[in-house]
């Protein structure tokens, strides 16, 4: 699991890194050299959508990680806390098991479709999609397998 928060962690900062070349490349070049790069904005757009969806991956299963209400589970015994959370736990692993699905369609679906501007086939930029839902899972079951206490280090 270390791996894999790593390798998370290390596209994250590239796709950060991307977009603060990509856009401040495409500044530079539109205003300073009168020249703008054609393609500054579409790799600058999809770097974005590898790091929000990567982004909200790598926060599955930390107590720090996504926003949560839990008003009415600090009302229940502690019993009813561990049934709550279990069930949300599974309900979130259902739903990335079908964004998970979904992206893998999406992706068989566009084979022959490529970006604008680039002319890069948009299966790399839709399979971030599966990508995520499978990091989100494997993290939600490292969760699930350490009896529901979610970890805040990672």
């Amino acid at each position: 699991m270390q791996i894999l928060s790593y390798l998370s962690k290390a596209l994250l900062a590239g796709t950060m890194i991307a977009i603060i070349l990509a856009v401040g490349l495409g500044v530079v070049f539109r205003y300073v050299l009168n020249s703008p790069l054609f393609w500054s904005d579409e790799i600058s757009r999809y770097a974005l959508v590898w790091m929000t969806f990567l982004g909200g991956a790598s926060l599955v299963g930390r107590a720090d990680g996504h926003v949560k209400v839990d008003y009415f589970v600090d009302k229940m015994s502690p019993q009813m806390k561990k049934f709550a959370t279990l069930f949300a736990a599974f309900v979130v692993v259902g739903l990335l098991c079908l964004i998970t699905i979904g992206g893998v369609l999406w992706i068989l679906k566009s084979t022959h479709a490529s970006s604008p501007a680039m002319g890069v086939p948009m299966i790399f930029v839709y399979s971030v999609i599966p990508i995520s839902g499978v990091i989100g899972i494997a993290r939600l079951i490292r969760y699930l397998l350490s009896d529901a206490t979610p970890t805040v280090k990672d």
